[in-house]
């Protein structure tokens, strides 16, 4: 069975075109309706009609323009010339169109709207622009029947109207000339306009079916923004996964708006190592992960509520549906999982972060007052400085080297509690364990510029005093300082092993 819409073209039971015809010219159409979901034009042989002398009169109006004369009743009588056969190639999507020895080959924009057309050498043809709505703003409309959405098979009619094989869509008025067959739903009220273009959104959006809209080719990049977005949380290095994100949101996806902001995140970034702390970089992993979370969810709304839809259709449960049924719904649903994930991880990071500047700030202040302390006690004996050196301190100071403001708690081979205590940030637990050989005591870990410290004192070990009389441990309470993974000695000096230098005697420890 076959039908004829407004525009004279005869389509078959499924609505797949088969020919289009004009009083000037009859096309015969290929389809391909078996490997893909939307039909695809194999070939298009176009047939001039060329009309009898006999069969046609002119008459002039007033105004000067030509009329046919249909005053015989009956078509008029032509013959077809030989045909021009155009074939069409297909990858992901319509690629190429090739008639006779001419091949142009198809670029296309986020919507799969041809903006260049090339030769075979690369040469470009002709350029194409358009609209919000699919209006053709520049371009060579003979060229090619493929324009707007053409990747999806969309065809541009001589008259300017796309057709989106259920119906034609008019672009100056950015309405489709004829009502949707599927109604709307009162939960979406933009669906409740059945001439509406893609419920006004045609940005993200396109309906190659005049149906319903769909996202575009590459609107669904939820898996790539996920790991993009978990990516860009890593600090320094992140700036390139922030780069690619922003250029998929803002070049692919044509989103200024989030393309925008990751391309900040990016920037932030790259002079996060510049700043000397890792806030920047935490507060990077907390942003995108809210912004990668907001994407989802409302997503994960729709896609979920799609799902429940299917079931009822179908009439079955939701663990009797096929696999493929949840994966937009799983994959929306990820994405809201890993955003609230990178929000978490950052603000602990955050957390951290800050703590590590408390540190800073507290070494800072005591390799100050050792600085000060040097300095007042510099005399000089036979014409030599003797005591501790003041430019030691200021480069120290300059460059912050824990290793070096650690030295600074120790005094003749001993510390006390009130040094340890002085570059311990304010708001680290104390995490001591007692044992059945040590009772008392107290351990704190922390980060200076990445690198682990951890500061602990506790009383006599009894094991140590029985085994070992006469040592540091085992004779009353005393300190180990780490640094990374050295441990400072009575000596000032480090050591990758602990010994009895490496447990310092506390000064008034009880």
């Amino acid at each position: 069975m076959y039908t004829k819409d407004e525009q004279n073209s005869f389509c078959d039971a499924e609505n797949v075109r088969t020919s289009a015809e004009t009083t000037e010219y009859l096309e015969e159409y290929v389809t391909d309706t078996v490997s893909d979901s939307l039909s695809r034009v194999l070939t298009v042989t176009r047939y001039e009609k060329v009309y009898e002398d006999s069969t046609i009169s002119v008459a002039q109006t007033e105004t000067g323009n030509a009329s046919t004369d249909k005053t015989q009743g009956e078509r008029t009588a032509y013959t077809l010339a030989t045909g021009d056969e155009t074939q069409y190639i297909y990858g992901n999507g319509l690629i190429s169109e090739r008639q006779a020895d001419l091949t142009l080959y198809h670029h296309y924009n986020n919507l799969g709207s041809i903006v260049k057309l090339t030769d075979a050498k690369g040469n470009v043809v002709a350029s194409y622009t358009y609209g919000a709505y699919g209006e053709l703003l520049s371009g060579d409309r003979s060229l090619t029947r493929f324009l707007y959405n053409g990747q999806c098979g969309v065809m541009t009619e001589d008259n300017g109207l796309y057709y989106m094989r259920q119906r034609y869509y008019n672009p100056e008025i950015k309405r489709f000339v004829n009502q949707d067959v599927v109604r709307g739903e009162l939960t979406n009220s933009q669906s409740l306009n059945r001439y509406s273009y893609v419920q006004g959104n045609p940005v993200s959006f396109i309906d190659p079916f005049g149906l319903s809209p769909i996202q575009t080719l590459y609107a669904n990049h939820n898996f790539d923004h996920i790991v993009l977005a978990m990516a860009g949380g890593i600090p320094f290095v992140g700036a390139i996964p922030c780069a690619i994100n922003s250029y998929i949101y803002w070049k692919v996806e044509g989103d200024e708006t989030k393309g925008l902001m990751w391309a900040c995140f990016a920037g932030a970034q790259v002079f996060a190592p510049f700043a000397g702390t890792m806030i920047i970089s935490s507060a990077c992993m907390v942003g995108a992960g809210f912004f990668c979370y907001c994407d989802g969810y409302d997503e994960m709304n729709s896609s979920v509520e799609n799902f429940f839809d299917k079931c009822l259709e179908a009439g079955k449960s939701p663990l009797q549906m096929e696999l493929s049924d949840y994966a937009e719904a799983a994959g929306s649903t990820l994405q809201c999982f890993a955003g609230g994930l990178m929000m978490m991880t950052g603000s602990l990071a955050m957390v951290d972060a800050i703590h590590e500047l408390q540190a800073a700030a507290q070494m800072r202040s005591a390799v100050t007052e050792y600085t000060n302390a040097a300095e007042a006690e510099v005399v000089t004996v036979g014409g030599e400085a003797t005591g501790a050196s003041v430019s030691e301190g200021t480069t120290a100071l300059a460059v912050y080297d824990p290793e070096f403001a650690a030295r600074q708690l120790l005094v003749d081979g001993e510390t006390s509690e009130e040094q340890l205590r002085s570059i311990i940030p304010q708001g680290i637990p104390n995490t001591f364990v007692p044992t059945e050989t040590i009772s008392e005591g107290y351990k704190y870990n922390f980060k200076i510029n990445g690198k682990k410290i951890e500061i602990k004192w506790h009383s006599e070990d009894l094991n140590a005093a029985s085994n070992y009389p006469g040592s540091n441990s085992g004779s009353g309470w005393t300190a180990q300082i780490k640094i990374g993974n050295k441990l400072l000695g009575q000596d000032g000096n480090f050591y990758r092993k602990a010994r009895n230098v490496t447990h310092i005697p506390l000064k008034g420890g009880e």
